[in-house]
């Protein structure tokens, strides 16, 4: 009977986050690129005092693009940038992020199913060059 009442008041719902397992794949470097940016007025006062938090923010301009076999990622950040450029052949690896929703399912108050199960997006990209079978022998 306490399951039906908190069922009832909405107490009973459970969102958790679920992430699959790690999925690679080979893809390819297409675009590598600069995007300038325009530091807005408080960006300019705040740099007068802490000039290295404008420098951190301007690492997130330099963008590569890779195309994987599902997908086309974007990487942002000067670590990938200096590495590759356009035409590198790459393994990429990311997880899907999904939101899963739990409740009861009236009138069975004994466990809990899963009643909703939404995309999020994807999440843990990273990537890494592939070497050529020449190359490794």
């Amino acid at each position: 009977m306490f399951k039906e009442m908190a069922h009832s008041l909405g107490l009973t719902r459970k969102v958790r986050r679920e992430l699959s397992d790690e999925i690679v794949e080979e893809g390819k470097v297409v675009c590598r690129e600069y995007e300038p940016r325009v530091p807005s007025t408080g960006e300019l006062v705040l740099a007068t005092f802490y000039s290295p938090i404008i420098s951190q923010m301007d690492n997130f301009n330099y963008v590569i693009r890779v195309e994987g076999k599902t997908e086309t990622f974007e990487f942002r950040g000067g670590e990938y940038y200096d590495l590759f450029k356009p035409g590198d052949k790459v393994e990429i690896s990311y997880r899907l992020a999904y939101e899963v929703t739990k409740d009861y399912v009236p009138p069975y108050f004994d466990s809990k199913n899963n009643i909703c199960r939404k995309f999020k997006g994807i999440v843990r990209k990273k990537i890494k060059p592939v070497i050529p079978s020449s190359e490794t022998q």
